[in-house]
């Protein structure tokens, strides 16, 4: 039995007040519930410091593509920051799961799904009640078992394929890959105008000042082509939430006049030679026949199914 240091009371607003012991391990802490003739205790959920980052890299790498967005933020802005912040499920020597926020974007993490996703859910159910867009996504049998707990039901939802390639095909031939140039923050407010032309993206779009601030603090890469001669820019291709295993190519577009001509590929082509000439694997997703045609010439293989739930209108 472990040795009880002081009583503590742990208080949420949704659940009865209870006095319960701590016990010697600071971080386990527990919620409790009075059922009628015993008391079952249930894990927290906190938010997390930067004294969790090791435990928490540790429980995240054990699957580096499922949790890639969240490992390439920790690494590129800590813990937290203004625009994102970090929740952990169960103790800090087992962790359950983790939700992270970034802007208006939820995303959990869990290796297994034996848990009761009860108190990550109810953190998820919290930002979801404010006004404006929000989404939720994951793994497809993660956001599944989340889904049922949330006290807001979703507006739309998205299946996706998420895919990895460690090498290109050798056979493939991109014309246009010696049009693709590395893009510059002076090209922000192009590129930002770019995706806001493309109709298959839905939700809000980063605005141009928020490209500038991702490419010029190296937290976003592009790859672009402009039209002949120098002209706007009609293709792009991202790399975002890059890690020392991988990284996510993100924002796949072709402005619709210029479509057919292989200039997205190529964009992306050229993300993926740099990430595997570090010996880094190229992730992205995809939820139509026509670009997952394109993406498996190039050499990716699907890896996983991803979901997106929707909450709000654009």
């Amino acid at each position: 039995m472990a040795r009880v240091i002081q009583p503590a009371i742990i208080v949420r607003s949704f659940r009865c007040l209870l006095l319960a012991p701590m016990a010697r391990d600071a971080d386990l802490r527990v919620r409790a519930t009075y059922g009628k003739d015993n008391i079952v205790p249930e894990p927290l959920l906190r938010k997390a410091t930067e004294r969790d980052r090791a435990a928490v890299m540790r429980y995240l790498r054990a699957e580096p593509e499922a949790s890639l967005f969240i490992v390439g933020d920790i690494l590129a802005r800590g813990i937290s920051s203004d625009i994102h912040e970090l929740f952990i499920q169960g103790a800090a020597r087992k962790i359950e799961g983790v939700l992270l926020r970034w802007r208006t974007s939820l995303i959990p993490y869990a290796q297994e799904l034996s848990a009761d996703f009860a108190p990550l859910a109810e953190q998820a159910s919290r930002f979801l009640a404010g006004e404006g867009h929000w989404t939720l996504s994951g793994k497809q049998a993660l956001i599944g078992a989340v889904e049922k707990r949330l006290r807001r039901k979703p507006d739309e939802a998205k299946d996706h394929f998420l895919c990895r390639c460690l090498r290109l095909k050798p056979e493939i031939s991109l014309e246009a890959l010696p049009r693709v140039r590395n893009a510059t923050v002076a090209d922000a407010a192009e590129i930002a105008a770019l995706l806001e032309r493309i109709e298959e993206f839905t939700g809000p779009q980063l605005s141009a000042a928020e490209m500038r601030s991702e490419i010029e603090g190296a937290t976003r890469r592009v790859t672009l082509i402009r039209e002949p001669a120098g002209g706007r820019v009609v293709a792009a291709a991202s790399v975002v939430a890059e890690t020392p295993e991988a990284a996510m190519i993100v924002g796949v577009a072709t402005d619709p006049a210029f479509r057919g001509r292989g200039y997205a590929s190529a964009c992306t082509a050229r993300l993926v030679q740099e990430l595997n000439g570090r010996g880094k694997s190229a992730c992205l997703f995809y939820n139509n026949p026509v670009a997952g045609r394109i993406y498996r010439r190039l050499g990716f293989s699907e890896i996983g199914r991803w979901r997106i739930l929707i909450f709000g209108r654009v």
